[in-house]
């Protein structure tokens, strides 16, 4: 005959969003326990204390939570954070990608330096250290650039041989991350990374709610430059230079 507790297990486990807030310890178990007990006479028929439904809940919370835990400190092997990012808006046009493939053939990438591209119908944005912006800021022609946003970091979760799925990934990351009210600028999902570009002043609220899932932490600068467009500094608010 099936127990109170793993009756009141099961229920949990077939209902998502009070598995995922018990998880996270962020239940009334009073007020679960009044919602689940009618459930739980009609399976048993039998009246049941709430007392019991309480106790039920508590013991299966502290292993939801142990196994989250658990769970969290393997889904990546490394974390680390580059600093002195710098983010560039483009109008997306025939004369941007001319512009994108001139520069591109000249800039000189050493490694470890940061490289990204990517185009919608409307922005192409780059997303790079300061001193390859600097080198871009020198070619691209300013009618073509939209923002500059600077002072940024970048976080690159490196996946654990054991979570491979970047979706999956996104969703944990992101709920964290939100449940924190950080604001993350652009994700970036790749074969076996998650990179993340924030403002300087999320770093370290970012970094606590991240280090439970790996505490191997990188920290990379690069030397800041501003270029002659509209700047948007992730400190200092909203600047523009002529």
């Amino acid at each position: 005959m099936s127990t109170i507790s793993s009756i009141t297990k099961e229920i949990v486990n077939n209902n998502p969003l009070i598995n995922e807030a018990l998880s996270l310890g962020i239940v009334s178990h009073g007020k679960l326990a009044e919602f689940l007990k009618p459930k739980l006479e009609e399976i048993t028929g039998q009246k049941i204390n709430d007392h019991t439904i309480i106790m039920a809940l508590r013991r299966y919370e502290a292993q939801l939570i142990k196994t989250t835990e658990r769970e969290e400190r393997k889904l990546f092997n490394e974390i680390n954070i580059k600093t002195d990012i710098s983010y560039l808006h483009l109008r997306n046009s025939q004369s941007t990608l001319n512009q994108i493939l001139n520069f591109h053939s000249k800039i000189d990438l050493q490694k470890g330096e940061i490289y990204h591209i990517t185009q919608d119908p409307d922005e192409i944005t780059i997303i790079t250290n300061n001193s390859i912006m600097k080198q871009i800021m020198e070619t691209i022609e300013e009618q073509d650039m939209i923002a500059l946003h600077i002072n940024m970091v970048m976080i690159i979760l490196k996946y654990s041989k054991d979570h491979t799925n970047s979706q999956e990934m996104f969703q944990k990351i992101s709920w964290k991350l939100t449940r924190n009210d950080i604001k993350i600028t652009t994700w970036i999902h790749k074969s076996n990374e998650l990179i993340l570009i924030l403002n300087e002043n999320d770093v370290i609220p970012t970094y606590n709610t991240l280090f439970k899932f790996k505490n191997t932490i990188e920290i990379t600068s690069d030397t800041r430059k501003k270029g002659k467009i509209k700047i948007i500094s992730s400190s200092k608010g909203e600047k523009t230079e002529k």
